[in-house]
This record gives C-alpha cells, sequence and structure tokens, in this order.
C-alpha cells in the first residue's frame, strides 16, 4: 500500500495533471486486461483449429483404411459374382443335359415297351 498522507491525497485528488495521470494508468491497466483477454481468447481459438485439424487428418487417414478395404473386398465380391454367374451357366446346361436324359430315356422306355407287345403280337397272330 503506497504511503500517502491526507494533504498529498487530497492535491492528487484536486490536481488536474495528477488526475489524467491516474486516469491514463487507471486506462492504460484496463486496455492491458482487455488486451490479455484478447490474447486468451485467440490461443483458445488457435487450440481448437489445432484440434479440429488433428481430427480432419484422423478422418483423412480413416478414410484411407476404408479405401483400402472396400479395394480388397471388391476381389472378392468379383470372384463371388464370377462363381454365381458360372453356377447359374452350369445349372443352365445341367438341366438342358437333364431334359435330353428324360426324353431319352423316354424315347428308349417306348422302344422297348414296343419291342416287348411285339413278339407277342406276332405270336398271338399265328
Amino acid at each position: 500500500m503506497p504511503e500517502a498522507t491526507d494533504d498529498e491525497v487530497h492535491e492528487a485528488v484536486n490536481n488536474e495533471a495528477a488526475r489524467s495521470v491516474f486516469a491514463m494508468d487507471v486506462m492504460s491497466s484496463y486496455r492491458s486486461k482487455v488486451a490479455r483477454r484478447m490474447l486468451r481468447d485467440v490461443e483458445n481459438r488457435d487450440r481448437d483449429i489445432q484440434e479440429i485439424n488433428g481430427t480432419i487428418e484422423l478422418l483423412n487417414h480413416m478414410f484411407i483404411d476404408m479405401e483400402g478395404v472396400v479395394a480388397e473386398q471388391q476381389d472378392v465380391l468379383d470372384n463371388i459374382e464370377q462363381a454365381v454367374e458360372s453356377t447359374h451357366e452350369n445349372m443352365t446346361s445341367a438341366h438342358q443335359e437333364i431334359q435330353k436324359a428324360t426324353w431319352y430315356r423316354i424315347k428308349a422306355r417306348k422302344a422297348s415297351d414296343s419291342r416287348a407287345t411285339v413278339p407277342i403280337q406276332s405270336a398271338t397272330a399265328y
């Protein structure tokens, strides 16, 4: 606490020059506080921006990793698609082969039935 007599305080309060020095000191102190507060705000914003930048970089790496996974899975999907198409072609071919086999079996059965009935007819014809 500064040491001043009552007379010195009274003179300082009533003296224009002293009041202006006091006012400048108060203003300087106020400006200093405002400047410090602004500096803190700027530093906080900078820290927030750095955190956002780090998050964006992390997301970038995640998307790059995901692209690699998708590319790897694309090969697997292509192989599955090719296997399904091949299976479809084989099933179509097998269906046609079964239809042919059925036709030949029916034809063979008719032929064997007609051979079996011919001797019986010829035997009864005598």
